[in-house]
């Protein structure tokens, strides 16, 4: 995200945390269940032949999926089906080892800039629209939250913002001490 800052260039970040994922691939299944979900062969042999050469392993049921805009001139509202996909893909894979999304510990950002002619400001979500969805546990599609760029959500005991501020960190570390 910080390279998006950077550039100027709208991106979405979804964070998710799946459910019922733990050590229960089969393989010849799960290969062919994201093969029907349009992933390419050559990551999927690179996975498990990976996880078939590993002694022991532990699947990391959290995760964070990137979408950048192509260019500066593509907007946020044209990354929202962009990211969609690439959440549907990997709502694939976890379907295929028999796990699911927890929409309760998931959310989104969708941030772009806009020049007012004195400074770049983030764009709202008033000026862009748009939603991101997965399937919960039972199979019913969830629209998930959307925070503000400015808004911290909590990662692996760390309080983050996508516009970089970190109010929120502070604030918990002085709680501490």
């Amino acid at each position: 995200m910080d390279i998006l800052q950077q550039q100027r260039q709208a991106g979405a970040l979804y964070s998710n945390d799946a459910k019922l994922c733990y050590n229960r691939t089969v393989h010849n299944i799960a290969t062919l269940a994201m093969r029907r979900t349009g992933m390419p062969p050559e990551p999927i042999r690179s996975m498990f032949e990976t996880l078939q050469k590993a002694e022991r392993y532990a699947f990391v049921d959290d995760t964070d999926v990137i979408q950048s805009a192509c260019n500066v001139n593509q907007t946020g509202e044209d990354v929202v089906p962009q990211i969609q996909l690439s959440v549907n893909r990997w709502e694939g894979g976890l379907q295929a080892t028999g796990g699911a999304h927890a929409p309760s510990k998931s959310h989104w950002y969708l941030i772009d800039f806009i020049w007012t002619g004195k400074a770049w400001q983030y764009r709202t979500g008033a000026e862009m629209p748009g939603e991101l969805s997965i399937l919960d546990t039972n199979g019913q599609q969830v629209i998930l939250v959307r925070h503000k760029p400015s808004e911290a959500t909590e990662t692996l005991g760390v309080w983050q913002a996508m516009d970089g501020n970190n109010t929120k960190q502070i604030a918990q570390l002085l709680k501490k001490t």
